[in-house]
């Protein structure tokens, strides 16, 4: 959390003096120094407390969520060690807990109040259509079962093709299972395994980090107060602007540092 609002502080900071910047270089071009100054100071009030209202409450959000995933993924990466057996018997307890009875098979559980199978696809490999076909044929057809999937991610043909099935095939991914274990305070049973952070990946969103914002920021304001020295002076205007803009855009876009600890 304490990355949040120290982020958080700096991003609203940027954003507002990004604003200001702006709006005093378009005042300036139509009214006098001191009439732009005041209608800037005006504009940036308004549009900076609209803006950082939503700004804090998207980062909260994504901060949370990310969260979330972190340590459904950690756990997930755990759970692929467990053999099915060991698996199972996690899960009856969890639900047993949160007072569902529960039926343990030889692959799978039953919920019968419920009238729901429950398939643990838990491992390395993807989800392939065999395994939803699998699931499918655990149903008892002549009692309207359901299956409910657990399964760390779907891919969208795998999704696809269990709509195929008319609502009896549910898919469940890693944020569901970490719930259910968390709210069953199940978690501190399982056995950590080593985690690893992967090689990071570069891609278009480098260029819309908030490291870039900064740049973005400076050289805009350069650009800004080149404006007052030169003739052509609305080139650097446009282009200082254009700078600010993309500032703003950086800041808004999803952080890429992850939030590793609760």
């Amino acid at each position: 959390m304490k990355k949040f609002y120290i982020s958080t502080i700096v991003d609203c900071t940027f954003t507002v003096l990004s604003i200001f910047l702006i709006s005093f270089v378009v005042y300036n071009c139509f009214y006098s120094r001191g009439v732009s100054l005041a209608l800037a100071f005006f504009s940036t009030t308004a549009l900076s407390t609209l803006i950082i209202y939503f700004l804090v409450k998207k980062r909260k959000k994504f901060y949370q969520n990310e969260l979330l995933n972190k340590n459904a993924e950690n756990l997930i990466f755990s759970l692929n060690f467990y053999k099915s057996e060991k698996l199972l018997n996690l899960f009856e307890k969890a639900l047993k807990l949160q007072n569902y009875e529960v039926e343990k098979k030889e692959k799978h559980l039953f919920l019968p109040k419920e009238n729901v199978v429950l398939f643990f696809r838990l491992g390395f490999e993807k989800v392939k259509k065999v395994d939803i076909v699998k699931a499918y044929n655990l149903l008892d057809f002549s009692k309207k079962q359901k299956v409910y999937i657990f399964a760390e991610t779907f891919e969208k043909e795998i999704i696809d093709f269990s709509l195929r099935f008319n609502g009896t095939v549910n898919l469940l991914n890693k944020t569901v299972i970490y719930k259910l274990l968390k709210k069953s305070n199940c978690l501190s049973e399982i056995e950590v395994a080593p985690v690893l952070n992967g090689p990071k990946k570069l891609n278009l969103k480098s260029f819309f980090t908030k490291k870039r914002a900064k740049s973005y920021l400076t050289s805009g304001i350069i650009f800004l107060v080149f404006s007052f020295f030169v003739f052509y002076k609305v080139y650097y205007i446009i282009t200082g602007c254009v700078l600010l803009i993309l500032a703003i855009v950086c800041i808004f876009l999803k952080p890429q540092e992850e939030q590793n600890s609760p």
